[in-house]
């Protein structure tokens, strides 16, 4: 069995790409583990997720949320030019949930700006 947990908090804003007509979206998330917890110290890990998972979570999630994830270990295997192998590591999305979360930010100009809410809650 192939499961992996992992809580971790987005390193960049999540962006959805399209493969087809297929929904995807790679992101690292930056996880401390339980012997790293007084450093501080984290690992990153590279994710993914298809179709209406991946547009959940860009249209839910930006960088520095916290998320926890059910995953599957996975390698991309290619050789390069000079046809040595190469592996990319990563996790495939199963199930995922969110922990917290901050204001959504719209930028404007370089400047972040938090958005305005309104009776209807947070904008996502």
């Amino acid at each position: 069995m192939n499961v992996c947990f992992h809580s971790g908090r987005f390193v960049r804003d999540p962006e959805l790409k399209s493969v087809g007509d297929t929904n995807v979206v790679n992101f690292s998330l930056a996880v401390v583990g339980s012997k790293n917890l007084k450093t501080g110290k984290c690992t990153f890990i590279n994710c993914e997720a298809w179709d209406t998972g991946a547009k959940i979570i860009c249209e839910r999630y930006q960088k520095g949320d916290l998320i926890t994830l059910k995953s599957e270990y996975r390698e991309d295997e290619w050789e390069d030019k000079e046809k040595n192998k190469k592996r990319f590591p990563k996790f495939r999305v199963h199930e995922f949930a969110g922990i917290g979360s901050r204001p959504r930010v719209e930028k404007q100009n370089n400047v972040d700006k938090p958005e305005q809410e309104n009776d209807d809650g947070p904008k996502f």
